[in-house]
């Protein structure tokens, strides 16, 4: 985490960056390289803040990138390429493709100084499994507006408070997934709150009594319609699963609440029988997730947080993925 100076340089050097070559005129007066090296500073802090050391690319094994990022403590890589010509970012594309193959990136990044054609922005959405993000100028602002600074506790309120304690959450859970189990069951309501508000949803938590059946209400607009979800959460300290009661129960409040889908999270997992006796229409408007559910939400809000990456899914997708 930056501090409040730190910020504050790296905004400089990003408004500096952006004067310099934003334009076509601005980038002809520098040398094809410039934008690499001047770019180095900002992406090099951008990394560190989550983690990872970021390195000017100069051997030929690695030559199909400008920079490589490796995390910290492990093996995970990400490879970057920088273009100043839009027109050239649908080759940058398969350039990454290429290596994202050959050296097995987590992820990779083409940043265009001068933005990116629908083409190929449909492109880059279409390499799955491969994950790569597009980024411009715009883009490499607000991924540094996003980074948050190292705040005083004692200056916080409490809904502040609350949402840090549910983002430290999320940070042991990555780095210990037993650790989910420590928590009560309405840190876990919380929890799955903030990651949902996180990834752009709007989010209603519940009381913690009389909820109506459900924890937590979700809504998003989708290709302009507006939509709602529920989610119900059950962390029983017994350790028991989730059976076709429960299920029951909470597909009464889909259907008569109107939504349009529900989540039902269970820590433990769900029973044997729990699904029996669903059709084909019940499983499609419920869908079910367990711990590892609740895991992979985590990494995708901490990177969302982060401003390293971006979904490029649906918010619906987001509910969906991952379950049974």
């Amino acid at each position: 985490m930056l501090t409040q100076k730190e910020k504050d340089e790296l905004i400089r050097m990003t408004r500096e960056f952006d004067e310099k070559y934003s334009t076509p005129i601005g980038r002809l007066k520098h040398r094809p390289q410039d934008p690499e090296q001047d770019l180095y500073m900002i992406l090099s802090t951008l990394f560190a803040n989550d983690g990872y050391m970021l390195d000017l690319v100069m051997s030929e094994r690695h030559s199909n990138v400008d920079y490589l990022a490796m995390r910290r403590g492990s093996h995970e890589l990400i490879g970057v390429e920088v273009k100043a010509d839009a027109r050239k970012a649908e080759d940058g594309i398969q350039q990454l493709i290429r290596a994202a193959e050959d050296h097995n990136f987590e992820k990779a990044i083409l940043i265009s100084l001068s933005g990116f054609s629908p083409m190929s922005t449909l492109q880059a959405r279409n390499q799955q499994p491969i994950n790569i993000q597009l980024l411009d100028i715009n883009g490499i602002k607000t991924w540094v507006s996003k980074i948050e600074i190292e705040q005083d506790i004692n200056k916080l309120n409490i809904e502040q408070i609350l949402k840090l304690s549910c983002q430290r959450f999320a940070e042991e859970i990555v780095k210990n997934p037993g650790e989910l189990m420590s928590l009560e069951w309405r840190d876990i309501e919380r929890l799955i709150a903030e990651l949902f508000e996180g990834l752009s949803f709007k989010v209603t938590l519940t009381p913690s009594s009389n909820d109506g059946g459900k924890d937590i209400i979700l809504e998003c607009n989708n290709k302009g319609t507006d939509e709602s979800y529920i989610v119900e959460i059950k962390h029983w300290r017994s350790k028991q699963r989730v059976g076709a009661t429960s299920i029951r129960e909470f597909l009464s409040v889909i259907c008569r609440e109107k939504r349009k889908s529900g989540l039902f999270l269970s820590t433990y997992g769900f029973a044997d029988n729990a699904f029996e006796g669903l059709t084909e229409i019940d499983r499609q408007m419920i869908r079910f997730g367990d711990e590892l559910k609740i895991l992979n939400m985590c990494k995708s809000y901490l990177k969302v947080k982060s401003g390293i990456w971006t979904p490029m899914d649906s918010l619906e997708n987001l509910i969906t993925d991952g379950t049974l």
